[in-house]
């Protein structure tokens, strides 16, 4: 099954599973560099996919065609929320963005 026929509950299980690995996550340079800007660090980024949810309906990136989901996370020091672009021939996560 394709991931933009998954659900929202299937794709945060597959986001939290696959984040399990930190081997299977890839940060892009416009993500760094909002992570830089923002303070925020990797672990904080790892645990916000290993964890978090995904509060908003999945979009597809039609430049690259991958399905774009937001996931976020809670916390009491700050809220976190990370785009992460899904792609069915690829099973890395690749981290886009980073919002505070």
């Amino acid at each position: 099954m394709t991931f933009k026929k998954q659900t929202r509950d299937q794709l945060e299980r597959h986001i939290r599973q696959t984040a399990g690995d930190v081997h299977n996550i890839v940060i892009t340079g416009h993500a760094f560099s909002r992570m830089r800007q923002r303070g925020v660090l990797a672990r904080e980024v790892f645990a916000c996919l290993q964890t978090g949810r995904i509060d908003l309906p999945p979009e597809e990136d039609m430049k690259t065609g991958r399905l774009i989901c937001r996931m976020q996370r809670y916390g009491t020091a700050r809220n976190l929320a990370v785009c992460v672009g899904l792609d069915d021939d690829d099973p890395k996560l690749l981290v886009i963005t980073v919002i505070v």
